[in-house]
Formats: C-alpha cells, structure tokens, sequence
C-alpha cells in the first residue's frame, strides 16, 4: 500500500479560508513569468534547499534582458527569501509560499498556506500563473485513487474519491483473431487506428511513422496487443502525471478480467512514476464501466 502522508486535522474554517485563498491565487495574472509558487517538504535538508535555490534564481534573474521582467522577479524571489529567514520551525507537512505582482489587482501577493497533507517534492515554479492544482487535490475531501480497467476489448481508467467517480478515459480495442487468412508468414501489416472512442486494426502493406492515434505494427496477435498496450501506458501518464510531473492520485488500482492486465505490468511499458504508484492488482469478472464500479469495494484503508 502506497503511504499516504501525515495529514493535519482542519476545520471547516481552516479549510474555507484556504479554499478562499487558492480560489483568489487562481486569479492572478502575472507579466510574464513573474509569478513564484513554492511548495517545501517538511523536511530540513529540502528547506535549505528550497532556500539555495531561492538564491540561486535571483542570481538568474540579473540575466534576465526586460527590467520590467526582471525587478518584478527578483522582488517577488526577496518577499520569498524574507519569509524562510523568519520561519524557526517547519511544519510536518511543510509549506506553500506564493509571491509576485497581481496584474489584475495591482497588488503585491504573499501568502503563506500551511497544506493540510504532507508535502512531498520541492517545487519552484514560475510563471504568468499560480501553481494551485496541488493544493486544490489536497483540499478535496479523502484519498484519491486511480483506475486502470483493463480487457482485450478495451480499457477505462478513472479516479475515485470519496463518493465520487470519474472516467478520465474509456476506448474499446478490436484486437485482430490469433488466426490470420495467409498464415503468419503473409507479408501483410495492419495499423491501429482511433475511431471515435474506439479502436481497430486494418491491413496495409507498408509501414508509417506515426502519433497516438494511429500505431504501426505488424500482423500478429502479439505486436498487435503490444501496440495496444503501448496506447493503453501513454493514456495512463496523460491521466495520472500531473502538471508538477508527479503521480495526480494517492494509488492506482489495476483491474481486469484475464491475463491482459499482468502483460501491461511486466512489459515495462508503463511510465516509472505510473508503475510505482501501482498499489493492487484485482481479477475482476467485468469489464470497463461495469468492473470500474466494481474494483472500488476492493480497497480498505
């Protein structure tokens, strides 16, 4: 089971105020990239760190050619630098800072918000926008967890948390029969190819480099369910890596009737981060909407 972190007990006015204060950050409009998010582990080394690379990007920001740009940067990195000297004891979950101008209001922001769960990488961003995401999934009530459904006629994958679920994504897959007209020795190729949310193989006689949506391969059963295997991993890392490049839910679930979904782990196909969030493997009789409503009573916390 994945560790889900320390969390702090709020109240429903810590979390309103919170809620008020990223709601107001997710506003804000910078010039430019002059807009700083940090998010600081509770953790002593990453806070020296956090405070090194503060100095590091100020020294950066001299090079910067727009001193417009460039006095708004290095003001909002010096509010960042002023508040870490003033802190004498980070908090288990450590803490997210923003600072920059507020183009649309005018004024200078510096907020201070202490996460209610733990914090787990550095991260500096900077940009025309605050980097909230990460505290808005926090916020939301309960864990968060992934869903891979997976089947030799398609796959879904979702996210449930509390009593809410979504599908992210759902496409079904017309895998060519282990017997092909000609033998495996016919010198035919087939392509996999998106219709709607489907997909399916047709021959050709040549191959193509190509996208997502259409992917060469040759005709037997085994490239083809690689192919569609290799689709099904490059929609997991759209799904489940968020915009800080880290894993957007506490585990994933992979489920699935048959032995499809074991071929998905042990093809190394999946992105690390997506296959070391991977908590449990569950058989499951049904099959994409039905299995995704299904797999869920599996999990105890």
């Amino acid at each position: 089971m994945a560790s889900i972190g320390k969390i702090a007990a709020l109240d429903e006015a810590d979390r309103s105020r919170i809620s008020q204060t990223v709601a107001q950050l997710s506003k804000a409009k910078g010039d430019g990239t002059t807009l700083i998010s940090l998010y600081i582990p509770g953790k002593q080394s990453q806070f020296q760190r956090a405070r090194d690379m503060l100095t590091e990007e100020f020294s950066a920001a001299k090079c910067i050619k727009s001193k417009i740009t460039q006095g708004l940067v290095q003001s909002a990195l010096r509010s960042l630098q002023h508040v870490c000297k003033t802190v004498k004891s980070l908090p288990d979950n450590g803490m997210v800072l923003f600072s920059g101008r507020d183009l649309v209001t005018g004024r200078e922001v510096m907020e201070t918000i202490y996460p209610p769960r733990e914090i787990k990488s550095l991260i500096y961003h900077c940009n025309k926008e605050f980097l909230v995401q990460p505290l808005r999934d926090q916020l939301e009530e309960g864990d968060k967890f992934g869903f891979i459904i997976l089947s030799g006629s398609g796959v879904l994958l979702g996210q449930v948390q509390g009593t809410r679920s979504s599908v992210l994504r759902k496409w079904t897959v017309a895998l060519p029969n282990k017997q092909n007209k000609g033998g495996q020795s016919a010198n035919r190729y087939q392509r996999l190819v998106r219709t709607g949310n489907s997909f399916h193989f047709v021959s050709m006689r040549c191959l193509h480099v190509t996208d997502f949506n259409m992917v060469m391969c040759r005709c037997s059963v085994f490239s083809a369910r690689h192919d569609y295997l290799k689709a099904v991993a490059e929609d997991c890392t759209r799904c489940f890596i968020g915009s800080d490049d880290l894993l957007n839910v506490t585990g994933l679930i992979l489920a699935g009737p048959g032995m499809i979904k074991d071929e998905l782990r042990s093809a190394d196909l999946l992105d690390a981060r997506v296959a070391a969030g991977i908590i449990g493997v569950e058989d499951i009789s049904s099959e994409q909407t039905v299995g995704f409503y299904e797999v869920p009573c599996l999990i105890i916390l």
